[in-house]
């Protein structure tokens, strides 16, 4: 796979993610599985799997080649803990916020009175 067939905020998140965990991205991308390593890299299986949307065999082609079933656990575990803490669900969301993932939320909608 050619980089060119790669959108360039692929490698962007790599990146940012890297930086953020005081890592080098070919720690990253390579085989240790310390959780110093491993934390970030299911940050960026989650990330471009579901946010990137790419699939599963390109991100884990991008993270050194793991496969997909890889992808599939890391991105999986990120949304488990998402959903168990919030100053981790908040870390994530700024990851989504600082690289342009996603819209930040609109001002919610004024709620209309109940008449009655």
């Amino acid at each position: 796979m050619s980089r060119k067939n790669v959108p360039e905020i692929a490698f962007r998140v790599i990146e940012a993610v890297a930086a953020v965990y005081h890592c080098k991205k070919k720690e990253v991308l390579g085989p240790s599985r310390l959780p110093f390593f491993v934390r970030p890299r299911q940050i960026i299986m989650y990330l471009l799997h579901k946010r990137v949307e790419l699939s599963q065999p390109v991100t884990g082609h991008l993270l050194g080649g793991r496969d997909h079933t890889t992808v599939l656990y890391g991105a999986r575990k990120v949304e488990r803990r998402m959903r168990a803490d919030d100053d981790y669900r908040d870390r994530i969301d700024a990851f989504v916020l600082m690289l342009g993932l996603e819209q930040p939320p609109d001002e919610p909608a004024a709620v209309p009175a109940a008449s009655g």
